[in-house]
């Protein structure tokens, strides 16, 4: 594919870094990934549309790099990759509402509603990832009210039944309380002490139903395990370390040991909470 009349086009948009082979360590959890062959990262609206409509002109396709929970092969990605930057980030009060950027990190979100003595939405506190995650785990059932999405090549405002799916979210309007009839999605069906273990932070596994992925690693001897450059948690073991060098195959290697081992242990078969995406071997 080639990028030369796109590169032109948009190192001419105000508020959009442009570059080349970025490697994906700079942007993931773990700190590996492969190169992504244009990174775009925007600040504003203006800059998101650009940069959707000079794609979309050339007859190229725009990905979204929105997740936190991620690990990028080593091969990294194919195409065009955009970051949301500040517009995508922050929460603004104003007469009409509130509105969190879809990539804030839901614990600080959870944080400004305690400061400023607005309602609590229940299930956030301590929860890694962000605000446009939990919108997706059903955690925000509810609350709100509008989103803001890209929609083709445009930032529009919609009512939050309206979005499709594949529209990436830009920002999210709250309610300054639930819908008391909201009907609950996604994980709010779980039980609530399941609910609590959902995306906290730093865990490489899933716990499985009435049972701690951590404890289940434990008694499997894995705990402070290195392979390579990557070691297993010893004090909290359901966690990885990057000890500096370690490839996305050495933590999915990693992975893949916790599993066949426990697996073997116990009889349980842990799930990671990491998805991943990118070109690369298996």
């Amino acid at each position: 594919m080639s990028l030369g009349p796109l590169l032109e086009a948009l190192r001419e948009v105000p508020d959009l870094a442009v570059r080349e082979r970025e490697p994906m360590s700079r942007h993931t959890d773990l700190r590996v990934g492969g190169v992504a062959d244009l990174w775009l990262a925007a600040e504003t609206t203006s800059a998101v549309e650009a940069a959707a409509r000079a794609c979309r002109g050339l007859g190229i396709k725009l990905h979204c790099f929105q997740q936190s929970g991620v690990l990028v092969r080593d091969g990294g990605l194919n195409g065009v990759w955009l970051r949301m930057g500040g517009v995508a980030h922050g929460v603004e009060a104003s007469e009409s509402g509130l509105s969190v950027g879809a990539l804030h990190p839901v614990a600080a979100l959870d944080a400004f509603l305690r400061m400023t003595n607005r309602p609590v939405i229940p299930h956030l506190s301590g929860r890694a990832g962000t605000v446009a995650e939990a919108f997706h785990a059903g955690l925000l059932s509810g609350w709100v009210e509008r989103c803001q999405v890209l929609r083709g090549t445009k930032v529009a405002t919609l009512p939050v039944e309206k979005r499709s799916e594949k529209q990436p979210l830009v920002r999210l309007y709250l309610r300054e309380a639930a819908l008391p009839d909201a009907d609950l999605e996604g994980q709010l069906r779980l039980l609530p002490e399941q609910i609590q273990a959902l995306g906290m932070p730093g865990r490489i596994m899933e716990d499985p139903p009435d049972e701690s992925a951590a404890l289940l690693i434990r008694e499997a001897g894995l705990s402070g395990v290195r392979l390579r450059g990557a070691r297993i948690g010893a004090l909290e073991s359901n966690a990885l370390v990057n000890l500096g060098g370690a490839s996305a195959q050495d933590i999915w290697l990693v992975f893949q040991m916790i599993r066949d081992r426990v697996k073997m242990q116990s009889g349980h078969q842990l799930h990671t909470s990491v998805r991943r995406i990118g070109r690369g071997m298996e």
